[in-house]
């Protein structure tokens, strides 16, 4: 009998782990030159959040940390400053992460993306000095326990780094409904469809990230939906 030949290496399964930090290393190097040019907006968030973007150098320092304990966090106080927003540039979009990529890293906290929407606030209220509004958003993993698919929700609850600013401003939004489901089946999807809800199919950034992802991940879901939706 023949002896049967080895599957390409574009079908050989993908480290989910390598596929995420070859998505997030895109997004950053996209994003990193895109404030080079620092407007108004980044000056007041970076100063009243009090954060210091993630930049290409430092995840380069960080990969392998993250592939030795197979977790990757993105803290509060270096998020990612995404690309400026061409279809409201009133807001920052900073993204936040914790993934346990570990075989029974279950749990639902450790395996979230999280993005905060910010923007500058001029204050009527007297008593009130903060000068930006915070709006937080989750990309969570499907929950066997709970909700076993890939979602978005909104958030009351902001991480410990923004809970000062952030205040009780979300106190009356919905914490657990809706869940919307995603188009998504792994942490790598689940920040393609966050970039495609901030910026659309027609987009750098969203191209820099497809591209990391298809490249370890030729049968990535997302790159179905992508295609799809440009033709």
């Amino acid at each position: 009998m023949a002896k049967a030949k080895p599957l390409p290496k574009a079908f050989e399964e993908a480290d989910p782990l390598d596929v995420f930090i070859g998505a997030l290393r895109a997004v950053v190097d996209y994003a990193t030159p895109s404030w080079s040019q620092q407007n108004h907006l980044f000056d007041v968030v970076r100063s009243y959040t009090r954060t210091t973007p993630l930049l290409s150098e430092q995840v380069a320092k960080i990969e392998p940390r993250w592939r030795q304990t197979r977790i990757v966090t993105i803290e509060p106080k270096y998020p990612i400053y995404l690309p400026p927003l061409e279809a409201d540039t009133s807001f920052m979009p900073l993204l936040i992460c914790s993934w346990d990529f570990r075989e029974g890293g279950q749990d639902p906290d450790q395996r979230s993306l999280r993005l905060k929407m910010v923007r500058e606030w001029s204050p009527t209220d007297g008593d009130d000095e903060r000068r930006v509004r915070i709006a937080s958003v989750h990309l969570d993993s499907a929950n066997p326990r709970e909700w076993n698919y890939f979602h978005l929700q909104l958030t009351q609850r902001p991480t410990p780094h923004f809970a000062e600013i952030y205040g009780a401003d979300a106190e009356w939004l919905p914490a657990e409904l809706p869940r919307i489901p995603l188009p998504a089946s792994s942490p790598s999807e689940l920040l393609l469809c966050l970039l495609v809800g901030l910026y659309g199919f027609q987009h750098g950034v969203v191209d820099a990230a497809l591209r990391a992802v298809v490249k370890r991940d030729p049968c990535a879901m997302m790159m179905r939906v992508v295609t799809t939706a440009n033709t």
